[in-house]
């Protein structure tokens, strides 16, 4: 059993939508409870012509505890990253649409059989499938029973969804009776149409992370193009200011200090290893106090934590900052000059960064470590390598 319980997702908006989503089902199937009969009025029939009313109502209406219970966890899981980024109202809308397009396809398809089916499950999945279209890089914490041994585990959207999806193609496959499950595919793929549409018309902000940006590589590599919506909120925040009343300036030199929570936050995801969610942090802090300025021992374990997985540009840019502020970080700049190299192709920077490590103050292991790539950078240069345009050293 896996429930997901949080998310290192960025999250703009409280989740009043989500938690509502959560009383009305609880309320609905306590309702069923004391009046059963209601059932097959809410529920969505099949044979019997179009019933626009239950495409509504069928989201609401769950078979038993235990089909709710799981619904609500993953309501909560994806419902929490959807909203997050639509704010309550658009969420409802999106949430509605999905369950609701995705009852009137379901009862054509069955136009000639009997039955009928119930629940939130499509609508999840459609959340799920949006979630993997706008924060596929982003973890999930889920809590796991594995027999008798739980745990928690942080597993990327895009490596959870994409196992949730392949295990319900794979079960509808194998075992035609799991006709469930090609309409939890069925929600998914609505839900991608209105995320997908959603990203194109720029009605939210991925801040450049999406599906879409990962897969051309296109990801931001620093603050300048960071989000269209933090270009927007910036100038915002500047007119606000603008007519705000002046507040008595701070001492001389002083610097403002972000708000705690935040520069938790950030410091818990750099122990936590969560370099990428970091990173978004510290940008988020910078938006409100660019002058903030994280520990040079945090900013290399960022650094660190984004060349191992391989965000270059993010990793340059922390790397970078931590040199500007500590020219004497050999550490740093012996692992810059290492991307420099052997992903950069820019031999000519490396040379540069390496100048300013003195020999005497390196231990045995970095001057081994310059070596080699004062080896590969005149094999580069013998190659006549054409050095792009970059930062100057």
């Amino acid at each position: 059993m896996i429930i997901p319980i949080s998310t290192d997702a960025p999250i703009y908006h409280r989740p009043y939508g989500t938690v509502g989503l959560i009383v009305l089902n609880v309320a609905v199937f306590s309702l069923l409870l004391a009046q059963p009969e209601q059932f097959d009025h809410l529920a969505l029939s099949y044979g019997h012509g179009l019933t626009p009313f239950t495409w509504l109502t069928s989201n609401f209406v769950h078979g038993g505890w235990l089909h709710l219970i799981g619904n609500m966890i993953f309501l909560w899981g994806f419902g929490l990253i959807v909203e997050g980024k639509l704010g309550w109202q658009r969420f409802l809308l999106v949430f509605l649409a999905i369950g609701m397009i995705e009852c009137a396809v379901e009862q054509l398809i069955f136009w000639r059989s009997s039955g009928a089916s119930c629940g939130a499950s499509a609508a999840i999945f459609g959340l799920m499938a949006i979630c993997l279209l706008w924060a596929p890089r982003n973890e999930l914490t889920v809590a796991y029973w594995f027999v008798t041994r739980p745990g928690l585990l942080d597993i990327s959207i895009l490596w959870f969804a994409v196992l949730t999806f392949a295990k319900s193609a794979l079960l509808f496959g194998f075992l035609p009776s799991a006709g469930n499950e090609a309409l939890h595919l069925l929600g998914a793929a609505v839900g991608a149409v209105i995320g997908l549409a959603l990203l194109k018309l720029r009605q939210v902000d991925c801040e450049g992370w999406d599906l879409l940006s990962v897969i051309s590589g296109t990801v931001p590599s620093g603050e300048a193009s960071y989000s269209w919506q933090y270009q927007a909120d910036s100038q915002r925040r500047k007119k606000a200011r603008a007519v705000r009343k002046k507040k008595p300036a701070a001492s001389s030199g002083e610097i403002p200090v972000p708000a705690s929570s935040s520069v938790d936050r950030f410091s818990e995801l750099v122990v936590q290893d969560k370099p990428h969610a970091a990173y978004a942090e510290l940008l988020k802090i910078r938006r409100r106090q660019p002058e903030f300025q994280p520990g040079g021992d945090e900013l290399l374990t960022l650094a660190r934590g984004l060349r191992k997985r391989r965000e270059w540009a993010s990793a340059t840019e922390a790397y970078s900052e931590l040199i500007q502020h500590n020219p004497r970080a050999h550490a740093a700049r012996i692992e810059l000059a290492e991307i420099m190299v052997l992903v950069q192709e820019r031999p000519s920077a490396a040379r540069k960064l390496l100048a300013e490590c003195p020999a005497a103050e390196l231990s045995a292991q970095q001057t081994s470590r310059v070596s080699q790539i004062q080896t590969q950078i005149d094999a580069l240069i013998d190659n006549g390598v054409i050095e792009v345009e970059g930062r100057s050293w």
